[in-house]
């Protein structure tokens, strides 16, 4: 399949070409809701996601970031219709990430909610799932021994498999103290490198930053990443950025504009810090 790839089509249209099992990695921000109307297109979920069922290679993942709106004065509780849809087509949550994104708040009669959801769905097993590690690890020559909860609530002191010193595989760096919640700084145009795209009627952009931690989190360099809502271009930046490759689905015009130039600044810089 040819990669690196921005294509202007409808998601299901784009993914009609895709071969079966084909994709390792998907990461995709969809529509929340009807809040804008993205040039007129409309997003039909449950198609969309069958087609990604179809397409998602064995022990593949799909990262699908997406918040609840406000409709008729109440959340939508869109998330959980999707999430139980995609679990009735035989995808696993292997795990749901907390993102918090600190922006500015407006005043409200609700408390404001900065916290949207990723659902990390795989195809069996995922083959890839690094957490990221962030902190150099204080206890590195130390011995682990690890303690279990017994089935009836007690606190047992059986050791799985053996004692270990930390440090033995590699692991010189320790994990975040809430690596399941990924918090991220985007008001103020750092959401986007590019201040045009900010600037665009697209508006609600995927922080880069998020596109880049889910792609080195769950594939390996080189291989190929779907976004099915490419929008601005943002997860095939991610996708430059951490030296794999990129397919991206978007319909409207104007987005597509916005992307390709995107993709050609990072491609330069890229190629400009190798010379």
């Amino acid at each position: 399949m040819n990669t690196n790839i921005l294509r202007q089509c409808e998601a299901l249209e784009g993914l009609a070409d895709v071969p079966s099992s084909s994709i390792p990695l998907v990461v995709t921000s969809p529509p929340w809701g009807k809040t804008r109307t993205y040039g007129g297109h409309q997003f039909d979920f449950q198609p969309v996601a069958s087609a990604l069922w179809r397409v998602i290679e064995p022990h593949g993942v799909v990262c699908w970031h997406h918040q609840d709106q406000i409709e008729d004065g109440s959340e939508s509780c869109e998330h959980c219709h999707q999430l139980l849809y995609f679990r009735r087509l035989g995808f696993r949550l292997y795990q749901t990430l907390t993102i918090i994104c600190h922006k500015y708040k407006p005043l409200t009669r609700r408390y404001y909610r900065l916290v949207s959801q990723v659902y990390v769905l795989s195809k069996g097993a995922p083959s890839v799932a690094r957490r990221l590690m962030i902190v150099r690890n204080a206890n590195v020559g130390s011995k682990i021994n690890m303690n279990f909860r017994d089935p009836d609530g007690y606190i047992g002191r059986r050791i799985l498999r053996e004692t270990r010193p930390i440090g033995y595989n590699g692991d010189v760096w320790q994990y975040d103290e809430d690596d399941g919640i990924w918090e991220y700084e985007v008001g103020w145009g750092r959401s986007c490198e590019d201040k045009e795209a900010l600037k665009s009627r697209h508006g609600a952009i995927m922080p880069w930053q998020l596109a880049y931690d889910l792609i080195r989190s769950y594939s390996h360099p080189g291989k190929l990443v779907l976004d099915v809502c490419g929008g601005t271009g943002t997860t095939g930046v991610a996708a430059l950025m951490t030296g794999r490759q990129y397919l991206l689905f978007e319909p409207w015009a104007e987005a597509i504009g916005h992307a390709k130039r995107r993709l050609a600044n990072m491609i330069r810089k890229l190629c400009e810090s190798v010379a």
